[in-house]
């Protein structure tokens, strides 16, 4: 009985999200090295809002059709991308070329 609270009460924190916080996960990765393309699509987003200022308030995973957030925010080099969702961040962050690709520039 006791190994199955153990089980229970383990399978919990990890659910809960116990070990090492987004930050601490995100800072082993180190800076990606975008392509031009990507940078100017970068670029494109930021001009997106009509301010360029280093900051694409719209989602880069939903093409920039949704309104991100700033509590939700990816770092690609000196750029910060707000997401509208966590899972729009993780897919920027796991493979930014491919998000950026998708964003059809005007």
């Amino acid at each position: 009985m006791r190994m199955t609270h153990a089980w229970w009460f383990g399978v919990a924190l990890l659910a809960a999200g116990c070990g090492p916080g987004r930050e601490e996960r995100g800072a082993e990765a180190g800076p990606v090295t975008l392509s031009e393309q990507a940078v100017a699509v970068l670029a494109y987003a930021d001009a997106h809002d009509g301010t360029v200022d280093l900051v694409v308030e719209d989602c880069a995973n939903c093409r920039l059709g949704m309104k991100g957030k700033a509590s939700i925010t990816a770092k690609l080099q000196e750029y910060s991308l707000h997401c509208c969702a966590e899972h729009c961040r993780e897919a920027v962050e796991r493979d930014p070329e491919r998000v950026l690709a998708k964003i059809k520039v005007k």
